[in-house]
């Protein structure tokens, strides 16, 4: 109610698969609020279908990243898929968000996920997601190798972070030839 009452919008985290209509926050939150969706595609297009605003992190979540990593998260939809978006109900999805929990995080692997998975994210969020841009063609598009050369800029700054690709990558004066990881 505060939140309200000083002008802000509330953003919240989706509490269950429901969607709109859900009994943990059906009456309690205003229509503009935003909603953090995490837990599945189709709560996220339920959202965006009834005129609720969602932040969609469902297919950037960094708990999922498992032995695909940051290939998993390069070829995320920004919009839910399933079931597809009409127009007016994509406009409510307002860009996407890499998470990253504890549990799945330490010291030792905090900058590499960081960086390599908001790289991959950041393709993601910025690319053209029409037809024939999918990352079984990224090599082709350049996109691998463009994603590569981040990773050995990032290896400069002493982020020790693995290639994605055969590659070459000179770092501070010593020179790193690396197979794919």
């Amino acid at each position: 109610a505060a939140v309200v009452a000083a002008g802000k919008v509330p953003v919240v985290w989706q509490p269950t698969t429901a969607g709109p209509g859900d009994p943990a926050w059906d009456d309690a939150l205003p229509a503009n609020t935003v909603y953090m969706v995490w837990l599945n595609q189709q709560s996220a297009a339920s959202y965006a279908a009834a005129g609720r605003d969602v932040v969609y992190t469902t297919p950037f979540y960094v708990a999922g990243m498992g032995s695909n990593g940051w290939l998993d998260v390069f070829n995320a939809q920004l919009l839910p898929t399933n079931p597809p978006l009409s127009p007016k109900a994509a406009k409510h999805v307002l860009g996407g968000e890499v998470c990253a929990w504890g549990e799945s995080l330490s010291g030792a692997n905090l900058a590499f996920r960081a960086f390599t998975i908001g790289a991959a994210a950041a393709e993601s969020f910025w690319r053209d997601h029409a037809e024939g841009h999918a990352v079984s063609e990224a090599s082709g598009l350049g996109l691998g190798d463009r994603y590569n050369r981040f990773l050995c800029h990032i290896l400069r700054f002493g982020v020790d972070a693995p290639p994605i690709m055969p590659s070459y990558c000179a770092v501070a004066g010593e020179e790193r030839s690396a197979q794919t990881a």
